[in-house]
């Protein structure tokens, strides 16, 4: 007998990585060999559970034939939709020495919704907000990560590097009761 043909498609996002699992069997006999035809026109695959990318959102007929051990083939297909994946990006704003980097969400998608944001300021502090303040209690360069997720479960994240400034201050050698002269050194 030939295979009964299933399988399932995960993560349906426009450029990241749709995994495609194989759920296939033969009664009695084992299925040894999978044709893939992802319905883009592009290259095939013969893996049992493949990876691809599709660039392009819309939707897709995907076959799979499985083969068995004695040589009988079938073919399965089904009609798939690819989702817009969001486009992270922020802006921010660093202010003086101890104030708040305001930060800006300015990610978009093309149909959808972004549903949930995750800022990570690069010194162990986490955020959801939309638009996040925060303050750093040190200075120098962070790294900054914001993470999407749309309505329909695609994802995508942006890095940036951002100078928090330090600012020091010299004296010059006092004695009790002299006036200090401070001088401010600021480093980013």
């Amino acid at each position: 007998p030939s295979p009964d043909v299933n399988f399932g498609a995960f993560n349906l996002c426009n450029n990241s990585p749709v995994s495609f699992v194989d759920s296939s069997v033969s009664v009695g006999d084992q299925v040894i060999q999978w044709l893939w035809n992802f319905g883009d026109g592009g290259a095939t695959s013969v893996f049992q559970n493949p990876v691809k990318v599709y660039p392009d959102t819309g939707t897709y007929t995907i076959s799979l034939t499985a083969t068995g051990l004695n040589g009988c083939s079938i073919t399965g297909s089904k009609t798939l939709t690819v989702n817009p994946s969001p486009k992270a990006n922020f802006g921010f704003v660093v202010g003086c020495n101890n104030d708040p980097v305001q930060f800006t969400d300015s990610s978009t998608i093309i149909n959808g919704n972004i549903v949930f944001r995750k800022w990570e300021f690069g010194d162990g502090v986490i955020s959801v907000d939309q638009n996040p303040s925060h303050r750093y209690f040190v200075g120098g360069q962070m790294t900054v990560k914001l993470i999407v997720v749309s309505d329909l479960g695609c994802i995508d994240s942006i890095t940036k590097i951002v100078n928090v400034p330090l600012v020091n201050f010299q004296t010059s050698s006092t004695c009790l009761g002299d006036t200090a002269r401070f001088t401010p050194l600021v480093d980013y």
